[in-house]
C-alpha cells in the first residue's frame, strides 16, 4: 500500500526528531558518567556536548513548528542551524575523546559519532523532502496564478 506524500513528510519529521533526543540522551547519559568524564571535567567539557546536544533537539523541533509553504526559509535556516550544531558536537566530542582517551573508548566514541551521523542523515532527508514539497508547492501555486488571469 502506498503512502501519501504528506505522511512520508510528517513521518521524515519525527525520525529526525526521534534520532536527535536519542543523541541528547546518549550524550547526557555518557557526560554523567564518572567513569568516562571525571568531575574535573564536568565543566569544561560536559557542559559544551550536553548543550549542544540538547540544541539539536530544540532546534529540529523549532523547524518542525514552522509551516512549510509560508515559512520555508526560516524553516530551512533552523534546519541548518541543527546542522551546524551537529558539527559542533562532533568536534567537542574529538577533543573529549583527545583530552580523554583512557576514558572514552574508541569503541564508545564510535557509537556516539554514529548517532550524530544517523540524526545528520535524518535532517538532510528531511530537508530535501521540505525542498521538494515546497518546489511542487510553488509550480502549482504558480500554474493557479496563471490560470485565474485568464
Amino acid at each position: 500500500m502506498s503512502v501519501n506524500t504528506w505522511n512520508r513528510t510528517e513521518n521524515r519529521k519525527l525520525e529526525a526528531l526521534i534520532k536527535a533526543i536519542e543523541l541528547a540522551s546518549h550524550s547526557i547519559i555518557c557526560c554523567d558518567n564518572d567513569n568516562i568524564f571525571p568531575k574535573r571535567h564536568r565543566h569544561s567539557i560536559n557542559a559544551d556536548i550536553i548543550k549542544e546536544a540538547k540544541l539539536v533537539v530544540k532546534v529540529i523541533n523549532r523547524a518542525n513548528t514552522r509551516d512549510l509553504y509560508t515559512e520555508f526559509e526560516d524553516r530551512l535556516a533552523l534546519q541548518n542551524q541543527a546542522l551546524d550544531t551537529l558539527a559542533d558536537l562532533e568536534m567537542d566530542l574529538q577533543i573529549a575523546f583527545l583530552a580523554l582517551k583512557p576514558n572514552i573508548t574508541e569503541r564508545k566514541l564510535d557509537n556516539w559519532l554514529r548517532l550524530i551521523d544517523e540524526t545528520r542523515t535524518l535532517l538532510k532527508r528531511l530537508m530535501k523532502a521540505n525542498k521538494e514539497d515546497y518546489e511542487k508547492y510553488c509550480s502549482y501555486t504558480t500554474i493557479a496564478d496563471t490560470t485565474e488571469g485568464e
